[in-house]
């Protein structure tokens, strides 16, 4: 049997990125995000975020050697905050080709993270409200017991919720229980997360990663192609999901960032209360 040449190996692209730090043993590969530049601190997202960690999952999918992957983030947070993400200046619109970079990073992202060929292991390691669909797109979700999930920059911000939260949150919440989560800002912590279905486990932070470790050694002693071909099947819904609405929705969340930065700006933003987390009525 031919070998055929690979292009892409890990000492090809594993100090290549800025927001991601790559360590691989056993054929497991864990990529830890964090913020760009500084591999101490957590991810904060941005317009390089989103074109960053796009590229680096393509490598990821393209290299042979990878039997597992790990999916984590940084410190106390999985994805700690946003910045710079809608770029130009609060009065004016964003120029129409920044935002089809910004619908062509956002497209690239979830699908080169799905078509990762082998089982993808999330280990949230504490609140996101940013891109959670990143963990929640996984085979396998583990959680730190200190976990919550929140959609923040959408419509709680002004913003359409196009970028994939509105596949991703119906299929895993049901349609009603997604839309109030989309529509509020509504904030679900760990244990109700677990009851929910979001995630598999709850652990101590101080074993998450341990466990995430067991599993991706489990799966790894599966056969290569048994574990290929099971990620095949357990990601197509995902994918036909995204190629039927990811384009739609960022169109939307685009065409509404010209209203919503006139929105934002303290001048001409109209006084409405936020919504009131946990409170009881």
């Amino acid at each position: 049997m031919s070998v055929v040449s690979r292009h892409i190996t890990l000492d090809t692209y594993q100090h290549r990125y800025d927001c991601a730090t790559l360590r691989r043993e056993e054929g497991i590969l864990e990529v830890r995000m964090h913020k760009k530049g500084d591999d101490k601190s957590p991810v904060v997202w941005s317009t390089y975020t989103h074109s960053d960690l796009s590229y680096l999952f393509y490598d990821i999918s393209r290299d042979y050697d990878n039997e597992c992957v790990i999916l984590t983030g940084t410190g106390n947070t999985f994805i700690a905050t946003e910045n710079d993400i809608i770029p130009g200046d609060v009065n004016s619109g964003v120029d129409p080709l920044v935002w089809d970079e910004i619908l062509h990073d956002v497209k690239h992202l979830h699908m080169n993270l799905l078509n990762i060929e082998v089982p993808v292991i999330a280990a949230i390691n504490g609140p996101s409200i940013v891109h959670t669909e990143l963990a929640l797109l996984n085979d396998m979700v583990l959680a730190s017991d200190d976990c919550s999930f929140q959609d923040i920059p959408h419509f709680f911000g002004n913003v359409v919720p196009g970028d994939s939260v509105q596949v991703v949150f119906p299929m895993l919440l049901g349609r009603i229980r997604a839309n109030y989560f989309l529509l509020t800002g509504e904030k679900i912590e760990a244990k109700r997360a677990y009851e929910l279905g979001l995630v598999n486990e709850l652990l101590p932070k101080s074993e998450l990663m341990a466990r995430a470790w067991y599993w991706a050694r489990f799966i790894a002693a599966r056969s290569k192609l048994a574990r290929r071909y099971t990620r095949a099947v357990l990601t197509q819904e995902w994918k036909k999901q995204m190629h039927e609405h990811l384009s739609l929705g960022i169109t939307m969340e685009g065409l509404s960032i010209a209203v919503s930065q006139r929105m934002n700006n303290p001048h001409t933003r109209p006084n409405v209360p936020g919504h009131p987390y946990n409170k009881e009525y």
